[in-house]
């Protein structure tokens, strides 16, 4: 017997962000993910870009690197989705989290 997921949700928006400020991330990604059996259902994952740089025993200098690091789980808890009335409003709700979750924390 094979099993189906609960709620297959379908990415609907990727945000790439940079900021002016300087935090421990070059760029932040988001992804806003809607499902389809239920439109005001969303869910966001985002990811923050740390660069660095890494020695390496065949080369004189260290070589750049990149590191995609987790930083907000879907809704820090909250459960599985959250409610919004379209994918603007789903937005805004990220950045309102990242605003009052996420910052504070980089």
């Amino acid at each position: 017997m094979s099993s189906s997921p609960l709620a297959a949700f379908r990415l609907v928006r990727t945000l790439d962000l940079q900021f002016a400020t300087k935090t421990p991330f070059s760029a932040i990604r988001v992804e806003l993910f809607q499902d389809p059996a239920h439109p005001t259902h969303f869910r966001y994952w985002a990811w923050g870009l740390q660069e660095f740089r890494l020695p390496v025993p065949y080369e004189t200098q260290p070589l750049p690197h990149q590191l995609l690091t987790t930083i907000c789980l879907p809704n820090k808890g909250a459960g599985d989705f959250f409610e919004a009335a379209d994918i603007d409003a789903a937005e805004a709700r990220f950045y309102a989290d990242f605003a009052s979750q996420i910052m504070p924390d980089i």
